[in-house]
């Protein structure tokens, strides 16, 4: 259902199995209500959906084209994912794979008691995912009028095309590629106790490192990220004046 969602365009419906009941004399006695609710902005939800769409960056990914099977099902648009459990000890457990269109959200999953697989290959999944998503879209659908080959999920009104990075992209109508992304900075940290530097620190072990400030488009948010080990949110407590 969460995957519904992103593909409704961030509408999120309560999940149910019937949509009314009769009793014997034929009289209405539950009825589902649709009280849908907007969960994620529609231009972020497509952004979403751009992504888990595209097979091609998939087949570069994993080095070949026999790796796309599922994620590109012959004749139908899907935008998928795949995912593992970890036992704990480096190995998968599990291993599912969801799906949608514009009319159906599936989702498969292959384990057993717990044990770790004997592979961490998703393959079994996604043949599956593939089989389905090819008959239900083509089979049921299709014959109810509901979908026809080369039906995607429409584009929201504020996605836009630019250029990240040199790179054509699309994008939500609030990016300001001008504006937000990654600056980097140096700052003084102790080398000793790896926070930054203060008045006390002496010269001995003062270090400067070069951390990234990260500014996020929407919230406008500043995050900066220091090199492994060292905390850019606190200052150096082990020397005193």
């Amino acid at each position: 259902n969460a995957y519904a969602s992103i593909a409704r365009g961030g509408v999120y419906k309560e999940l149910t199995y019937f949509t009314e009941v009769k009793n014997s004399s034929n009289q209405k006695i539950f009825e589902w209500k649709d009280e849908s609710k907007q969960i994620i902005d529609a231009q972020a939800a497509y952004e979403l959906t751009d992504i888990l769409s595209d097979a091609n960056a998939r087949t570069t990914t994993f080095g070949g084209q026999s790796r796309s099977y599922g994620f590109s099902v012959p004749g139908v648009w899907t935008a998928s994912k795949t995912g593992t459990t970890d036992n704990g000890k480096g190995a998968a457990k599990d291993s599912w794979m969801m799906s949608y269109s514009p009319v159906v959200a599936a989702g498969v999953w292959s384990g057993h008691d717990g044990r770790a697989l004997r592979s961490a290959d998703n393959s079994s999944v996604r043949r599956v995912i593939n089989e389905y998503m090819s008959g239900v879209h083509k089979q049921v659908y299709a014959a109810n009028g509901k979908w026809k080959a080369g039906d995607k999920i429409e584009k929201p009104a504020g996605i836009r095309n630019c250029t990240i990075n040199g790179r054509n992209d699309i994008c939500p109508s609030w990016w300001d590629n001008s504006k937000t992304g990654s600056v980097t900075k140096e700052i003084e940290f102790d080398s000793v106790s790896k926070k930054k530097a203060t008045q006390c620190t002496p010269e001995s072990t003062r270090v400067k490192l070069t951390v990234f400030e990260t500014t996020d488009p929407v919230s406008k948010k500043k995050t900066i990220t220091a090199p492994d080990g060292y905390n850019v949110n606190e200052d150096d407590d082990i020397h005193k004046c």
